[in-house]
């Protein structure tokens, strides 16, 4: 008799032992379908920004050749013989008249020469570019 009922808790322990067993695979089968949507909504995502990535780096691209284009046009540009020239403007102004004129004319020809413009832009258009690929690159932080 006593042997029936070691018999009895040791079915009764292994039955709470098998549904233990199946709630944790249940639990686990759910983790893994939580696990399999995270990743499948992570490649969708990747996939969604991929193209706006390729736009930013052509836009970059596009914006980097406009800044070495305005910075060739300033590297070429004597910004101290222009210098020189309104300072001898200034000295010369009472017995130089005519050279004056044409020293301010040389000098304004030169600053108008400088595309200022394109520079402004180019320098916005980094800043448009570089403010999203900061914030796609905080999305990783």
């Amino acid at each position: 008799m006593e042997y029936n009922q070691e018999m009895l808790q040791l079915l009764e322990r292994m039955e709470k032992a098998n549904r233990k067993q199946v709630l944790y695979s249940r639990l686990q089968c759910l983790f893994s379908l939580a696990a399999a949507l995270c990743c499948a909504l992570v490649l969708l995502t990747v996939f969604k920004i991929l193209p706006q990535v390729q736009d930013l780096v052509v836009q970059m691209d596009t914006i980097l050749t406009n800044i070495d284009t305005v910075t060739r046009e300033l590297a070429a540009v004597d910004l101290g013989q222009m210098v020189q020239n309104v300072d001898s403007l200034v000295t010369d102004v009472s017995t130089l008249v005519g050279d004056s004129q044409n020293a301010v004319n040389e000098a304004m020809t030169k600053l108008n020469a400088l595309d200022l413009e394109a520079l402004n832009q180019a320098i916005e258009d980094l800043s448009a570019v570089i403010q999203p690929l900061a914030k796609f690159a905080n999305m990783f932080k």
